[in-house]
């Protein structure tokens, strides 16, 4: 299980430094709708593209997957780097609510991004 919270942490931590490569596969992939402010997601759609991105995560189960997010500290490690991880929409079950990860002004924007 820490193989895949580690690589779970570090896709986080790309996201929050605003890594150019990364930035752009999100601006390109799946349901996301990214922002010069946030990145939002549902967990279907993370775990879907996580699967297909990061070697660590490739055949990790949904369940476990989401087991693994939750015990993670992401929002420490994104924190950082200036910024966090909240809820964006609540759908009042946890597979079909929004999450963003939000940029503070501070952070500075170092790839494309789209509305």
């Amino acid at each position: 299980m820490q193989a895949i919270e580690d690589a779970l942490t570090g896709f986080f931590e790309r996201v929050a430094q605003r890594e150019a490569a990364v930035i752009a596969a999100l601006a390109g992939g799946e349901r996301f709708q990214l922002s010069e402010t946030a990145w939002q997601f549902s967990l279907p759609d993370l775990h879907a593209y996580l699967e297909r991105h990061e070697p660590a995560l490739r055949g990790v189960a949904y369940k476990r997957f989401r087991q693994a997010l939750f015990n993670c500290p992401i929002n420490r490690v994104v924190g950082a780097h200036g910024a966090m991880v909240t809820i964006a929409e609540n759908k009042a079950k946890v597979d079909e609510t929004r999450y963003a990860l939000i940029w503070s002004s501070m952070a500075p924007a170092q790839g494309p991004t789209q509305a």
